[in-house]
């Protein structure tokens, strides 16, 4: 259904925050500037499990295939054990005009070669994303995405709830979310 973040780390019980985003999204990089780094500790200490659920409809928007060819390319990153740091420098690198989308040399080698993948584990990396080998799964995470009634990039959802209008630009607001 999506990326857990945390594999093996949540604490019996702990709450499932799922979010919704779409990498040419700028208000996903703002919800990501905000809350990215306590999400992560949160899951990092087992006080939440947390999953990544990719949709790419701002391609049909925008009229380009960036949310989709770097959904692929972050699906690959996790393949390579590295999808973390992949996730954050695709917002890092998000163009500042919307739409501008991303370009293939920075989704397939540098951002995987700052990551440190080299040789072998490089090559395997491009070859997924050469080949699309992740699309099934991108493909089948937005499907699901449209038929849970996700509309629209963000959406946080903590067991199942909706919380994304509750939280503001204070990063204090997600605070309530995170797990005891």
């Amino acid at each position: 259904s999506g990326i857990i973040a945390n594999p093996g780390k949540a604490k019996s019980g702990a709450p499932l925050f799922v979010i919704y985003q779409d990498y040419q999204c700028p208000t996903c990089k703002q919800f990501h500037a905000v809350f990215g780094t306590k999400l992560r500790e949160a899951a990092d200490a087992g006080k939440i499990q947390l999953e990544y659920r990719t949709m790419d409809f701002l391609d049909g928007n925008l009229q380009n295939d960036a949310s989709l060819r770097s959904a692929v390319a972050a699906a690959c990153a996790d393949n390579a054990g590295v999808y973390q740091g992949y996730y954050d420098a695709v917002y890092d690198n998000q163009p500042t005009t919307e739409g501008a989308g991303y370009k293939d040399e920075l989704l397939r080698v540098t951002i995987p070669t700052q990551l440190g993948l080299t040789g072998d584990k490089l090559a395997g990396f491009q070859k997924c994303y050469d080949t699309q080998a992740t699309l099934q799964f991108i493909t089948g995470t937005n499907d699901a995405a449209g038929r849970a009634g996700i509309t629209s990039t963000p959406t946080y959802m903590y067991n199942g709830k909706d919380i994304t209008k509750v939280l503001t630009s204070d990063p204090t607001s997600i605070d309530p979310y995170l797990g005891n």
